[in-house]
């Protein structure tokens, strides 16, 4: 226990393991000496006592990959690092001129036209127009691009752009993957070898198609939305040299995080499924299972179980809206309900990844993994309707732009249940077109939950798993349409239903009643008749 201690982030006595057992050994000793004060000499020199403490290291270890209260099957250390290439890209606005920079808020608005633009400050439209390094003036539109080439690219830990380390990364492996990885995987025909394609998984298919169908790369999309708030450039309805550099940073943002990780996390689920298939877990046992979690959450959200207030992520974001409908496990505070059933879903699907695993196991990873994504889209659509609403009275160059990167994330989902809520939808967040009241697209929207997503994710995104929106002061701003503050209570629905009970039995008890006895009156009146016709005289009978 004291070995762990002594070990656990001491990144100077962390083995690579590449210097063999000798190497081990050393890290061992020196943990040891530092707990102990000097270790025995012999110590390390007993095969069975060294195979203890080897098991113990490599154990604490493998703890420390822990995200969020799940332990991986495999090593993510590094690539949990991608979060850190955004933290990198959005910058210190005092200091690191190339990266995204400040923020003007609500003083920005989307319609002003374009000022002096001010790199701290974040007004104006685009770049700073300073020279590079061969004296030619940069283009007014572009934002962030690289001093001197578009292919510079330093070493980790050097100074960068915040387009280079969008492009070729930073932190996970030193750029070893980065987001424009990510986004080009469809074009590069990304695939496991076997079973399905990045390009033809279920969710992917709708997404593709949506954004061919508005003008965009049937696969190229993710790259273009991204690549053109760097570059200024028109995307469908979009011109985002025109639209401010509050916009401009917020689709960069936000729209690398929904637009570029979220589609490879929905890809990686699809890899694991298909290397559950295909017999590839005999030698990386859920790892592609692993990935798409350890995209969704990152480095910076901690080890255990707990609510992230400091992660860049999908985890984070899930963390943050439930804040603003009160979804989160205790309403308003800590973890959302989303990440505890995604936890949950990662956590089951685990159990089925076996070094032999059977037809059901691999059924089970790819209806697991539909259901992860569906979850997923709740804090998009909860995003989405917080800044319709954001932007209802007046729009700002920053909350129009969030607008954008919500609304894009959905569109498609929204698109494949009714067209006519999508375009709705379409041209408050790409077109700025701001004249239909917030709460009629917001009803429009509500009108598609029961059906987005696909396969088995098809169901997560409800009403109620949305639920209502609430200001910072948790009060009520407005309920939605389709479930609000006037839900009525377990209790009171079975109130409801008993007095419909006792009502309808009671009118069923009087309704015979009456029909009693008008039938007893009839009889009365048949036999009476029957006496007079035989008698010719009316004698008094009962019946």
């Amino acid at each position: 226990e004291n070995l762990q201690t002594n070990c656990a982030y001491d990144h100077e006595i962390v083995p690579t393991f590449g210097g063999g057992l000798d190497s081990i050994a050393r890290t061992i000793a020196r943990a040891l000496a530092r707990t102990h004060g000097r270790a025995p000499a012999n110590m390390l020199r007993q095969p069975a006592l060294l195979a203890l403490l080897l098991a113990v290291f490599v154990g604490r270890a493998n703890a420390l990959t822990y995200m969020a209260g799940y332990e991986p099957l495999n090593d993510m250390t590094e690539r949990a690092e991608m979060d850190l290439d955004l933290v990198a890209m959005i910058g210190t606005p005092a200091s690191d001129a190339y990266m995204l920079g400040g923020e003007c808020g609500a003083s920005c608005s989307l319609s002003a036209s374009c000022a002096t633009t001010v790199y701290a400050s974040g007004t104006g439209c685009g770049f700073t127009g300073a020279s590079d390094t061969a004296g030619t003036a940069l283009g007014a539109a572009r934002l962030d691009w690289p001093p001197g080439s578009s292919a510079y690219l330093g070493t980790e830990g050097t100074a960068k752009t915040a387009y280079t380390i969008w492009k070729f990364g930073y932190q996970s492996d030193a750029g070893a993957r980065n987001f424009y990885g990510f986004a080009n995987a469809m074009t590069a025909g990304k695939s496991s070898g076997s079973g399905t394609d990045m390009r033809e998984n279920k969710f992917m298919k709708i997404m593709n198609t949506y954004w061919a169908f508005k003008g965009l790369g049937q696969y190229s999309w993710p790259v273009e939305m991204i690549a053109g708030a760097f570059e200024g450039n028109t995307v469908g309805a979009v011109n985002f040299a025109t639209v401010g550099r509050d916009y401009r940073v917020q689709a960069i943002k936000k729209g690398t995080v929904y637009m570029n990780v979220f589609p490879y996390i929905i890809w990686e689920l699809q890899d694991a499924a298909n290397d559950c298939r295909s017999g590839a877990w005999a030698s990386e046992r859920g790892k592609a299972w692993d990935e798409a979690l350890t995209f969704y959450t990152g480095s910076t959200i901690g080890t255990s179980y707990a609510t992230s207030s400091t992660g860049k992520l999908g985890y984070a974001l899930a963390d943050k809206r439930c804040q603003n409908f009160k979804t989160c496990a205790n309403d308003f505070d800590g973890i959302s309900k989303v990440n505890e059933e995604i936890l949950a879903l990662f956590i089951q699907g685990k159990e089925h990844a076996k070094a032999s695993p059977s037809t059901d196991d691999c059924n089970m990873i790819e209806h697991l993994g539909d259901r992860i994504i569906g979850q997923m889209l709740i804090p998009l659509v909860q995003g989405t309707v917080r800044y319709l609403y954001k932007t209802s009275e007046a729009q700002s160059s920053k909350e129009a732009g969030e607008l954008w990167a919500f609304a894009t994330a959905i569109l498609p989902f929204v698109h494949n249940v009714d067209p006519d809520a999508a375009a709705r939808l379409y041209a408050r967040a790409w077109s700025h077109d701001f004249s239909e009241p917030w709460t009629d697209v917001r009803g429009a929207i509500e009108g598609t939950y029961g059906g987005m997503g696909a396969g088995d994710g098809v169901g997560q995104v409800s009403c109620e798993a949305v639920g209502d929106l609430y200001d910072e002061s948790e009060t009520l701003i407005s309920a939605g349409g389709c479930y609000g503050e006037d839900e009525l209570e377990d209790w009171e629905i079975a109130l409801i239903v008993l007095g419909t009970i006792a009502l309808v039995s009671f009118l069923g008890c009087g309704a015979y009643a009456i029909w009693s006895h008008v039938k007893k009156q009839r009889v009365q009146k048949k036999y009476d008749q029957l006496l007079v016709s035989k008698t010719g005289a009316m004698m008094p009978v009962t019946v």
